[in-house]
């Protein structure tokens, strides 16, 4: 049976839910854990080994319990003497002092409880669901459940991530009926498995044969080799990872209704139990440790077919890529544990990762960043962590948690509020950041998402320095006229992202106009693609498919070749619009120039390349004008030819012409100082800000922020920042807050 589209038939005979109340570092969790296979994921150090200890806890009070059991008259279990033998941890050989390490720090009368519900309504002699609650305390197992007399025993084992079968003169004898590898005592079981066991092995492809001539000797147990590859060794003496999967194919044996039934026979307190050992359930932690993917692949598969052959429950905990990735369709089956103690049942459409493959990972690697019990505020990458950090408040309200735009934000939502998480979404608005629907645009897609979404007021965090930059500069006012007529080349990208924008809010974008090249090509080929494309895509795209433009898109931007001129000549004597060879432009001084500030000189050019690094290091006057000059110089070959006039009412063309004419009002555009104030002058920079590029203005915003403290920043852009912060708080509830 392939493992990977298995749906479980049989739900009667399951655990199906456990409780953990002060359990390890759970204060309060209700794990599902069906339907098998469950497998449970999770950083280091979430808890899913904690989960299966406390699987085995329970169970084993269970089995305490039913009236088979040689504890089944005492009022407590001392329960102590058997956490070794379950948990295969030497920790808990002090029977005394370890068994409180189990009880969460801080918990009330330092118990814990753990309550678990069975699909089960026949072999209990009731009519519903069965639902037990035990408690630890001190050792002692504690609350006799009142329909104890019909309870039956469950068959469990437990696999911890490492088995060594070690020398036999080591190997201890236990009366208990235990199918867990916590200690050395599986010789004495793995006669009756030979034959199970080796089918196994060559179902796997392994070159073993594992040869055991009789259960057991005077001495001790019987005397168990392994045969690999023809040579005959001790089973103790083999490979790690044999002796591991053998330990499995043992244990899973015994799990088997035929070794069920041996067993019970054996155990003349359970042969007139006609109910013994319906329930049969295999722990499993770190099945891929001491194993290659593949055979961790492979081996996975043969577990979940056999024991979905012989309803037998299997939960795993593993984060093996080998056994999450193929069941990405079958997502119920997998329950990730957040470091800070909740569980999230991974339901519903997977999220795509950076290649759009459908991928459980954007989702793990995201959720193992939770840390605390705070809300959430999901930034879009680790610039955006360290700048909200240093310059607002929001750390002291939030945790973040960064996903770098590998998952989709409505998935995201979904995961998060499954794990009862609260959370804000604070991202970039790009070029949306100059609309008046902003707000608007907020509101539609925080009904998407389902969670609150709050645009920032400038397209991005660089957005926040350079305008700070330009505040701090009293020189590159000088610079107003030329940076006017700099700005029709970032025309395109303002559009382009606009009406991206629009179609993630659900707001249907304003019609193009009729376009004449091929619709469709290897990279839609159209003036509007190449004008948002960066340069070292231009830079790759071949001469053949610049020819695949239409003429009426062509001839703006392409011009005779013998007219086109290098960087530094055009600095020097910058050519009318008559003159301009675009096509030159497109490759040295482009219309995505404006963006990448730090160019490569051309073969033919004498300019040095610039280091971005000199202008960040650079004072604030020189900064802000050696930032503004890199522009003006990559632009100054750009005339206003790119885009074809558009002419809806609501058209982000028209927005920006709009933007455009508040920049070249008298007392913006004018060179005078004396008429450009200071509050024209924050107006003024501001709306630059929002009409161009933040991101490759400015592209180490790393270094910069290292150098600007929060008290430094300009008042205007703190205030901006304070708005957005005080919309982002607003989303918590007021206690919170206040907290």
């Amino acid at each position: 049976m392939d493992s990977a589209t298995q749906v479980e038939t049989q739900s009667e005979f399951r655990l199906h839910q456990l409780r953990l109340q002060n359990f390890k570092k759970f204060e309060d969790i209700t794990l599902t854990l069906t339907p098998s296979p469950k497998i449970i994921v999770g950083a280091n150090g979430s808890g899913k080994t904690q989960v299966l200890w406390a699987i085995l806890i329970f169970l084993r009070g269970h089995n305490s319990r039913v009236p088979s059991s040689k504890h089944f008259s005492k009022d407590v279990f001392r329960f102590e003497d058997e956490l070794e033998d379950l948990f295969g941890d030497r920790f808990f050989r002090n029977k005394y002092q370890s068994p409180d390490t189990l009880v969460r720090v801080g918990a009330r009368n330092k118990k814990f409880t753990l309550t678990g519900t069975f699909l089960d309504p026949t072999y209990h002699h009731t009519n519903e669901n069965v639902m037990l609650e035990y408690s630890l305390d001190k050792g002692l197992l504690q609350g006799k459940p009142d329909n104890h007399q019909s309870l039956a025993p469950i068959r469990f084992a437990f696999m911890p991530p490492t088995y060594l079968w070690g020398d036999r003169a080591q190997e201890l004898h236990r009366d208990e009926p235990f199918l867990t590898a916590g200690v050395q005592y599986l010789r004495w079981r793995v006669f009756q498995a030979k034959d199970f066991v080796n089918d196994g092995l060559r179902h796997l492809g392994f070159q073993a044969t594992v040869m055991t001539p009789n259960e057991e000797t005077e001495d001790g147990p019987a005397i168990t080799t392994v045969t690999e590859n023809g040579v005959p060794l001790d089973i103790g003496a083999c490979a790690g990872s044999l002796q591991k999967i053998i330990a499995i194919l043992t244990l899973l044996y015994h799990l088997t209704p035929v070794a069920n039934a041996k067993a019970a026979k054996k155990d003349k307190r359970l042969s007139q139990n006609q109910h013994t050992f319906k329930q049969r359930i295999f722990l499993i932690d770190e099945l891929e440790a001491l194993l290659y993917e593949n055979v961790t692949a492979k081996l996975y598969d043969f577990l979940v077919s056999t024991c979905a052959k012989h309803n037998i429950q299997l939960i795993v905990a593993t984060n093996s890529r080998a056994i999450i990735d193929p069941r990405l369709k079958t997502d119920q089956q997998i329950m990730f544990l957040n470091p800070d103690g909740k569980a999230v049942e991974l339901t519903g459409e997977l999220p795509k990762d950076d290649q759009g493959q459908p991928s459980l990972y954007p989702i793990l690697n995201a959720l193992s960043q939770v840390k605390s019990s705070k809300p959430l505020l999901v930034l879009e990458g680790t610039n955006d962590q360290a700048f909200y950090s240093k310059y607002t408040t929001l750390g002291q309200h939030f945790h973040f948690l960064t996903t770098s735009g590998a998952v989709n934000k409505q998935n995201l939502s979904n995961i998060l509020t499954q794990a009862k998480l609260k959370h804000v979404f604070l991202r970039d608005s790009d070029m949306y950041a100059a609309s008046p629907d902003l707000p608007a645009a907020q509101a539609r897609i925080t009904q998407v998402v389902g969670a609150p979404v709050i645009y920032t007021l400038l397209p991005c965090i660089e957005s926040y320095l350079i305008l700070h930059r330009l505040l701090k500069s009293v020189d590159v006012d000088a610079l107003r006229v030329r940076t006017i007529r700099a700005l029709p080349q970032c025309k395109w990208y303002f559009i382009s992202t606009f009406r991206d924008f629009c179609k993630e809010s659900k707001q249907k974008p304003p019609p193009t106009a009729a376009h004449h090249c091929e619709p469709e090509g290897t990279m839609q080929r159209s003036a509007d693609r190449l004008a948002t494309m960066t340069n070292d895509e231009l830079r790759k795209l071949p001469k053949a498919d610049l020819k695949l433009l239409c003429g009426k898109c062509k001839e703006p931007i392409f011009a005779d070749e013998s007219k086109r001129q290098d960087r530094a000549s055009a600095a020097s004597n910058p050519p009318t619009p008559d003159g301009f060879d675009a096509f030159g432009s497109l490759f040295g001084a482009s219309t995505a120039a404006v963006f990448q500030p730090v160019l490569p000189s051309d073969s033919a050019s004498d300019e040095p390349a610039r280091d971005p690094a000199s202008d960040l290091a650079s004072s604030e006057n020189d900064g802000g004008v050696a930032m503004l000059g890199r522009v003006l110089a990559d632009s100054e070959n750009d005339p206003d030819v790119l885009w074809n006039s558009l002419h809806s009412e609501n058209d982000p063309d028209v927005l920006w012409n709009s933007l455009l004419a508040q920049l070249t009002t008298p007392s913006s555009s004018s060179s005078s100082s004396c008429s450009f104030d200071r509050k024209n002058r924050v107006l003024f920079w501001t709306t630059y800000v929002k009409m161009v590029r933040g991101h490759d203005l400015m592209p180490k915003a790393g270094d910069f922020m290292g150098s600007l403290d929060r008290e430094d920043l300009d008042p205007h852009v703190q205030d901006l920042l304070n708005q957005t912060e005080q919309a982002v708080l607003a989303c918590l509830p007021a206690e919170a807050v206040s907290e």
